[in-house]
């Protein structure tokens, strides 16, 4: 670790797909390194990497970005350590972890704003030069992609004219209104898609989406599974939208306990949130629209041929009717095989 600036466990993925992973925080303490900011956000999931910038003199910058391997540590990471106090060893002080402090769907908008008008929090030197020592000072944990934001609003201030304090108070400003408004948004998106990736490649996704719903179903309630249809072409990813929160949650926290396997690889599980979470249901509810008609005269010609009538009183649009469709949009598995 010493002497390093940057520490992987995995290999890099897209910049887009890291950025929405990663958190920026400060002040950080002289004597902090990378195993111990990854150990004092190890609660939260599992770390990435961690980037930790030095001086010359080898003293830390004051300030570091953890990247986490779902986009659900970073609300957690936000909401335990967003205005705690930190120690100069980066051990958090007692009584100080806010676990209630900061919603899943980001920063509150006074928490942003107060640390925020602070000159380190928009400049990308956030702690000037000779470091801080950090101790009884909270912690600023804010999504990178905000703090990428705040950074090139000020920028463009201080091009405009304004001076460094007043570029620093504006830009933070305008950023806290914009990702409070973005929280206010995810807050009222229930939380209820659980995102599955890193799964085996197999000749067989009805197999496997077969496989999904009764395996789901046994530990919550399911409303469809989307395997092979809005991520067609990627057989290594599925979603499950659950009918409640709790049920997401809780499938999300078995199946990674349990390490589960899909297509004989061990999968990554996490609740979908934010951006990415209105995104897919507004894609998955068009696709769904579209293909109600045809997904129920395919159940019925399924039910047809297997019990030799028509299903009473049904149109075949719901999610789990034969364990297979899921309700995804797609083919509805309506072969029955």
């Amino acid at each position: 670790d010493d002497g390093a600036r940057v520490a992987r466990l995995d290999k890099l993925p897209p910049k887009a797909v890291s950025d929405s992973r990663t958190i920026y925080v400060e002040p950080v303490p002289r004597d902090a390194s990378i195993d111990s900011l990854r150990t004092l956000f190890a609660p939260c999931g599992d770390v990435a990497g961690v980037f930790l910038p030095r001086l010359r003199s080898r003293d830390v910058k004051g300030y570091a970005f953890l990247e986490f391997t779902t986009e659900s540590a970073v609300t957690k990471a936000i909401a335990r350590f967003h205005g705690a106090g930190l120690g100069t060893t980066g051990a958090v002080k007692e009584g100080t972890v806010k676990e209630d402090a900061v919603k899943e769907a980001g920063v509150k908008e006074d928490s942003v704003k107060e640390d925020a008008e602070k000159e380190g929090g928009v400049k990308e030197n956030a702690v000037k030069e000779g470091g801080v020592n950090g101790a009884g000072v909270p912690l600023r944990v804010i999504p990178k992609e905000q703090w990428a934001e705040q950074r090139d609003e000020y920028k463009r201030l201080r091009r405009a004219g304004q001076t460094d304090e007043e570029a620093s108070r504006n830009s933070a400003k305008a950023g806290a209104e914009r990702w409070a408004q973005r929280a206010a948004a995810d807050a009222a998106t229930p939380h209820t898609v659980m995102l599955i990736s890193k799964i085996g490649r197999s000749s067989s996704i009805k197999k496997i989406r077969r496989e999904m719903n009764e395996m789901f179903e046994e530990i919550a309630p399911v409303e469809y599974v989307d395997y092979g249809v809005s991520n067609s072409g990627d057989p290594t990813v599925a979603y499950v939208r659950f009918k409640s929160e709790v049920g997401a949650d809780t499938a999300v926290r078995v199946l990674t306990e349990r390490q589960q396997q899909f297509g004989g690889r061990v999968a990554q599980f996490e609740l979908m949130v934010g951006v990415k979470l209105r995104d897919y249901l507004t894609k998955i509810g068009q696709i769904r629209r579209a293909t109600a008609k045809r997904r129920a005269s395919k159940r019925e010609q399924w039910w047809a041929r297997k019990y030799g009538k028509k299903k009473d009183g049904g149109d075949g649009a719901d999610a789990n009717d034969d364990g297979d469709d899921g309700g995804d949009g797609g083919d509805g598995d309506g072969d029955g095989d």
